[in-house]
């Protein structure tokens, strides 16, 4: 006799959607709070000479289109602003980045601190470089993934 116990997974969906609602509520104030930030950030960032102090990987000029990076784990739509607003606009910048860099963009991310370490951030662009181009380019890449 052939016996399929099937497990109650309600404990386990409860938390799940409970979890869920913590972090859309967390992510609604962040929400509130980061945008004006950004603004302020994107503001300076235009009348200073901030970003020529700058790693070439995080101060790299946007051309064409810029790459998803909500695709690296940990990366939300407020936090990509942020990296946007810092000069972060693609994979390859982020697949180059170096214990200087990190600490660098560490610096400027706020709340978020220690996203980049704590979910590798370095390795998963690096997959997604590969990913969206297979020859390896790094600075002739344009957004997207392709060459120029």
């Amino acid at each position: 006799m052939d016996r399929h116990i099937t497990p109650d997974l309600t404990p386990i969906t409860t938390t799940l959607e409970l979890l869920e609602y913590r972090t859309a509520a967390m992510d609604a104030k962040l929400t509130k709070f980061v945008p004006g930030f950004i603004e302020e950030v994107e503001r300076a960032s235009r009348h200073s000479d901030r970003n020529k102090e700058l790693p070439r990987v995080l101060g790299a000029k946007l051309y064409g289109t810029k790459d998803n990076l909500q695709l690296l784990n940990g990366v939300t739509p407020t936090l990509e602003r942020l990296l946007n607003a810092n000069g972060v606009h693609y994979f390859w910048q982020i697949a180059e980045w170096d214990e200087v860099d990190i600490a660098a963009i560490d610096k400027r991310l706020l709340s978020f601190r220690g996203r980049v370490e704590q979910y590798d951030w370095v390795n998963q662009a690096k997959r997604l470089v590969r990913m969206t181009d297979p020859g390896g380019g790094t600075e002739e890449q344009c957004g997207g993934g392709k060459r120029i």
